[in-house]
């Protein structure tokens, strides 16, 4: 019997929502089914005990420039207060010298800031710090994101030691991204999650496993509630109906257009329609809001109270102060009650203001409170209701690519947008689904939208990044893709002879691996001497008639030459082929065993069961369902596997485009990272 060539199971599979306010971390062994995937809802608290949350801060603190606490311990007094000198007796004694107390912390969600010294830092990590690599400060923000992901790794194995084996355990890691980003900072991201010492599992080519919209429809069709019988009330999602899926978090909104589809099984499929689309909207510009509201507002209190600031006290200290009294206003649970609720009927019933109290040290030396009383509505209504105006504007135009959609498709014209999914932490507001309800006639192909819940909305994303992985664990393709665009490989130029791989219109089931061989020439040293380039045409292919005709030139023979290059994948497979062992005769042409893996938002190749490389390309995008903001420049991945043996590479990019990439990786045989 041959012997089998496909990858063992991961013993772990491991989600990780990195989101602009909180990360979330989703889990699973591949034995469970894809309704038992939980998620870490205990941290480090700012007390250093446990607490129950559904998410962990994405913030970090530096002192004297180095960084040392991350999450809900940056709100811990004792981060600032712990050892102020080297103790010979115990090396472990911090090296730094703290200044003196800076926080005072009267319970878990509540923090209340005294001062900050000039060696303090706190940077919350924003989704978008990462877009802008020549900012001034981004060094910093890298340094922020490997540091807290590298303990989120450690937090992660501890709090699972009883699950597996970490002595031996083979675990599988998947982030989600927004849509937000384009391929350069995915990969920017990428290169984080490996420094932060997280490795591939076998042949898995990338971290980034979904956008954070398609990883919440996974995770709506793939929960337990959401079975795949047609005549399931508690959904009303039938076979063929176009479901619009949003993830609303706290930076960054992610919205895409799905069909379902009934597999018969105890989970559905799904088709995108429309390709996913990215903006920057959510609950941090409702909290950067509040804050500036409330600072005039707290500025004034302290300064009438002469035991916090006296008359000739700088105008820029009293400011400082309130900066920092407000910094960590988002993780109040006084502040969070009453914006998780604003719009919601039971807050509708409760009182309309309610107080802020707020600590600061005295001239005295003593600590004073300070309590505001805040008007919900004067602080949320106007900041809530422009965060829903930027919503439903991506709402109306991902709508108004499916009508340029629906127009060009004569097959089905009869499907109509009438669903609408609601994930992540501003997607759980009631005010928000109430704004886009009362105004999606502006985006629904049928009447109003039916709004459809799921439990934990804010945990979607980590959950449904999971349950995917669990599908292909049971080879189960969860996404079904049509083609935006034929690809196929050239060999030497000769677009004549272009070997098409992926067909312009036809409908694929993801992950799917397509086999095909190429004859490869090979010089007198037995190197690859063949060029190999993977090449592009959205024009509609000419009819199959043509072929049976053997016509190799006219319409088609046009066609094939009216192909762009994507990428040249030479010089990787080049190395691929040396890392697989294959052993060429110098001088002669072979046959190569090829394959290509048909991915969600990426092309990923192997040669002889090598992995070498993938493109991130939406290929499923055609001209109209592609996000306008995303790049139309492919981007190529090279593959980890064998990045080591060289220090740089230059790949060919579309339109001659040379993108040096540096491989920091260390050689095979070397220490990895657990």
């Amino acid at each position: 019997m041959a012997e089998s060539t496909a990858d063992p199971s991961p013993d772990l599979i491991v989600g990780i929502d990195f989101g602009t306010t909180g990360a979330s971390v989703g889990w699973a062994l591949p034995t469970q089914g894809v309704d038992g995937v939980h998620y870490l809802e205990e941290w480090i608290g700012p007390k250093g005990d446990l607490i129950k949350q559904s998410k962990v801060p994405t913030i970090v603190a530096w002192v004297d420039e180095e960084p040392c606490a991350l999450g809900f311990e940056v709100l811990n007094p004792d981060v600032w207060e712990r050892a102020v000198s080297k103790d010979a007796s115990d090396p472990d004694a911090e090296v730094r010298k703290l200044q003196k107390a800076i926080l005072d912390v009267e319970d878990t969600a509540s923090a209340k800031f005294e001062r900050i010294k000039e060696n303090i830092e706190v940077r919350k990590l924003y989704k978008a710090g990462l877009e802008d690599p020549d900012c001034e400060d981004y060094k910093r923000h890298e340094e922020g994101i490997v540091f807290f992901l590298e303990n989120l790794r450690h937090y992660i194995k501890e709090a699972l030691t009883k699950e597996v084996d970490w002595t031996a355990a083979e675990v599988m890691y998947v982030f989600s991204y927004p849509n937000t980003w384009d391929e350069d900072t995915q990969n920017r991201f990428a290169s984080l999650i490996q420094r932060a010492g997280y490795t591939l599992f076998q042949s898995q080519q990338s971290f980034l496993s979904l956008d954070e919209a398609s990883a919440a429809m996974v995770h709506f069709l793939a929960d337990s509630g959401q079975k795949s019988s047609p005549k399931n009330v508690k959904t009303t999602v039938k076979e063929g109906d176009l479901v619009l899926v949003a993830d609303i978090g706290g930076g960054t909104s992610d919205v895409t257009i799905c069909q379902v589809k009934y597999d018969g099984g105890n989970t559905s499929k799904a088709r995108i329609v429309i390709d996913s689309s990215g903006k920057h909207a959510g609950g941090t510009y409702i909290d950067k809001e509040a804050k500036r509201i409330l600072g005039p507002q707290l500025e004034k209190d302290v300064k009438s109270n002469k035991s916090i600031a006296r008359d000739n006290d700088p105008e820029e200290v009293i400011k400082e102060k309130v900066d920092i009294a407000l910094l960590f206003l988002e993780y109040r649970s006084d502040y969070l009650k009453h914006k998780h609720a604003y719009g919601s009927k039971r807050e509708k019933l409760g009182k309309r203001i309610f107080p802020l109290d707020f600590s600061f040290s005295g001239w005295d030396g003593k600590s004073h409170q300070s309590e505001l009383q805040v008007h919900k509505k004067d602080l949320f209504d106007n900041a809530f209701k422009l965060e829903a105006v930027k919503v439903a504007a991506q709402f109306a135009e991902i709508g108004q690519r499916l009508k340029e959609e629906q127009a060009k498709e004569v097959e089905d014209p009869r499907l109509k947008l009438s669903h609408c999914i609601l994930a992540g932490g501003l997607g759980s507001s009631d005010y928000m689904e109430n704004y886009l309800r009362e105004n999606s006639k502006a985006f629904s192909t049928h009447g109003e939208l039916n709004f459809i819940h799921t439990n934990k909305r804010d945990l979607a994303v980590c959950k449904g990044l999971v349950q995917e992985q669990l599908l292909k664990e049971q080879n189960r393709a969860f996404w079904t893709c049509k083609a935006g665009a034929a690809y196929g490989v050239v060999m030497d130029d000769k677009k004549e002879d272009m070997r098409v791989l992926v067909e312009e219109g036809t409908v694929y089931s993801v992950p799917e691996e397509k086999s095909f061989k190429l004859r490869l020439s090979f010089d007198d040293r037995g190197k690859l001497a063949s060029k190999v380039t993977l090449v592009t045409n959205r024009e509609k292919r000419p009819s199959s008639s043509w072929r049976k005709l053997g016509k190799r030139t006219g319409e088609l023979n046009h066609w094939k030459g009216r192909s762009r290059q994507v990428i040249d994948l030479s010089s990787t497979l080049k190395l691929a082929l040396e890392k697989s062992k294959f052993k060429a005769k110098p001088g002669k042409s072979m046959k190569v065993e090829m394959m290509l893996n048909l991915m969600h938002g990426a092309l990923a190749f192997k040669v002889n069961g090598q992995p070498f490389g993938l493109v991130r390309e939406r290929w499923y995008a055609s001209e109209t369902t592609r996000d306008p903001g995303s790049s139309l420049i492919p981007e190529w991945v090279e593959g980890s596997k064998f990045a080591g043996s060289i220090a740089s590479v230059a790949i060919a990019i579309a339109a001659g485009l040379l993108k040096l990439i540096e491989v920091l990786s260390k050689e095979d045989g070397g220490p990895s990272p657990a």
